[in-house]
């Protein structure tokens, strides 16, 4: 045997032995995906928010009034949704996601602070846009920097925020007044505005805006520093 080499004399093939994992780490996709998934449980929080509230809106508005307090976030997510796709391509995945929340802090505060039915009609569209603007926003993001082998998983984060978000909006229902209902649902959405400042961009964006430096480190964050991550880089360059 070669000491120098640690290959056995006559063979070509040394001896090797590496210490890089065979998988990427989870520790900073799952964090990155939970803070993605505040904007989950907010669309939850714009679903269910209605039915609790118009118990005690029911004093305060007819029944045309209600009817549209409980539809008009719909027709703001039609607008979200092409609002969304644009800032994803424009300013990226996470920066997407900072920008709906915009919306959705906007129109909560409106709520809290209604002087009138015409206060909570525009508070119900913009949480709409928010709602619209996430729901396209989240998964996108999630499955560009969710690795292959946690991808089933961490994509079904954003259906469970979802189902969390209706809970929570019930459960404020039994213990809090309806302005301290969106008083609440304002604070999860700017502490997605504030969570998500820290966490890794895309790297497949970066990489398709041509910022390469920026998208090995975003990928060296996800994966750990010790994996390997030049082959899923190639493939990302190649599509």
């Amino acid at each position: 045997m070669d000491a120098r080499t640690g290959s056995i004399e006559g063979e070509s093939t040394p001896l090797l032995f590496s210490t890089r994992p065979k998988k990427p780490a989870l520790c900073i996709q799952l964090s990155s995906v939970l803070v993605a998934c505040i904007g989950s449980v907010s669309v939850g929080l714009v679903l269910g928010y209605s039915s609790p509230a118009l118990i005690e809106l029911k004093t305060e508005l007819t029944a045309d009034q209600a009817s549209w307090f409980g539809s008009l976030p719909t027709l703001g997510a039609l607008a979200g949704g092409p609002i969304g796709g644009f800032m994803l391509d424009l300013v990226g995945r996470r920066t997407g996601i900072a920008f709906a929340s915009v919306p959705l802090v906007a129109g909560w505060l409106l709520i809290v602070y209604s002087q009138g039915y015409l206060w909570l009609y525009a508070g119900r569209i913009l949480t709409g846009i928010g709602m619209g603007m996430v729901s396209l926003s989240v998964p996108v993001y999630i499955g560009e920097v969710a690795s292959k082998e946690y991808r089933g998983v961490l994509g079904a984060l954003n259906q469970l925020g979802v189902v969390i978000g209706v809970q929570i909006v019930y459960a404020l229902a039994f213990i809090v007044h309806w302005r301290w209902m969106a008083f609440v649902c304002a604070s999860l959405a700017t502490c997605m505005l504030l969570g998500i400042i820290f966490v890794p961009d895309s790297p497949r964006w970066l990489l398709k805006h041509k910022y390469h430096g920026e998208a090995v480190s975003s990928l060296n964050k996800l994966r750990g520093d010790k994996y390997d991550i030049e082959g899923e880089l190639l493939e990302m360059e190649a599509n």
